[in-house]
C-alpha cells in the first residue's frame, strides 16, 4: 500500500521546479565566475570615448597614504 502525502501531479510540479532553481543556480554560479574573469587587473590609462570627457584618479590605495 502506498501513501502519498501530495497527489502525484503536485509532487511532479515540485520535482520540475526544483530542478528549474537547481539549473537557475547553476547557470548563476557560471554567470557570475565567467563575469569575474573579465575583471582587469591593470589600470586603464586611456580610452576612446567620443566625447569630451575628464578623468579624476588619486593614488590611495590600502597603505598609508591619506588624501587630505
Amino acid at each position: 500500500m502506498r501513501v502519498y502525502f501530495l497527489p502525484r501531479r503536485a509532487l511532479r510540479i515540485a520535482a520540475v521546479i526544483a530542478v528549474v532553481v537547481l539549473f537557475m543556480a547553476v547557470l548563476a554560479y557560471f554567470w557570475e565566475s565567467s563575469l569575474n574573469a573579465y575583471k582587469l587587473e591593470e589600470p586603464i590609462y586611456q580610452g576612446q570615448t567620443g566625447q569630451k570627457v575628464i578623468a579624476l584618479t588619486f593614488n590611495v590605495d590600502w597603505g598609508e597614504e591619506v588624501c587630505p
